[in-house]
């Protein structure tokens, strides 16, 4: 399975104050990502 989304969120900034884009998690909730072989490769989730 391959996810080739084309819609970019903007998810704030990241640590060293660029602007970030991707999955968005609100405070205090977790993503889990279940599956073997999940990684990400150039913005895309594969697994």
């Amino acid at each position: 399975m391959q996810e080739r989304s084309l819609a970019f969120i903007p998810a704030g900034r990241d640590p060293a104050g660029f602007g970030a884009f991707g999955l968005r998690v609100p405070h205090r909730k977790s993503l889990v990502l279940v599956g073997g072989n999940i990684r990400m490769d150039g913005g895309h989730n594969k697994g």
